[in-house]
């Protein structure tokens, strides 16, 4: 949901902001409480969906894509509007890795397959953003 609070049992809830749209936010998100969550979207007929745990990602799915190559292609994506659930596990662990090395990888590929572009900056603020938390 995302607009509001989702109550997830009797006794937590848990502040949903009314627009997230990166998943810088949906980190943040996901490490503000220990409460496991999903974030998804379809633009274009193809299902994507990032589950997060205590500010990690542990498990990602982009069409076919699954794990690591998934997040890679959802951070080669413009900013979207996702939709989160709190509460939702993941039905499986497909990233095994910190969102560091995530990002690290990703920029690795990104500049392997093409000259930097100026808006790549961005794998690194966000790696050094979350590496002060």
């Amino acid at each position: 949901m995302l607009i509001g609070t989702t109550p997830m049992d009797h006794s937590t809830i848990v502040p949903t902001p009314p627009s997230v749209r990166s998943l810088g936010e949906l980190l943040a998100l996901s490490m503000a409480t220990s409460v496991p969550l999903r974030a998804a979207w379809r633009d274009d007929g193809t299902a994507r969906e990032i589950w997060l745990l205590a500010g990690e990602v542990v498990h990602a799915r982009h069409g076919d894509l699954h794990g690591a190559p998934a997040v890679w292609a959802i951070l080669d994506e413009p900013s979207r509007k996702f939709s989160v659930e709190h509460g939702r596990e993941a039905p499986l662990r497909s990233v095994h890795v910190s969102w560091r090395q995530l990002c690290h990888e990703a920029r690795c590929q990104l500049l392997d397959a093409e000259p930097p572009r100026v808006d790549d900056t961005w794998f690194d603020v966000a790696v050094d953003d979350l590496a002060e938390r």
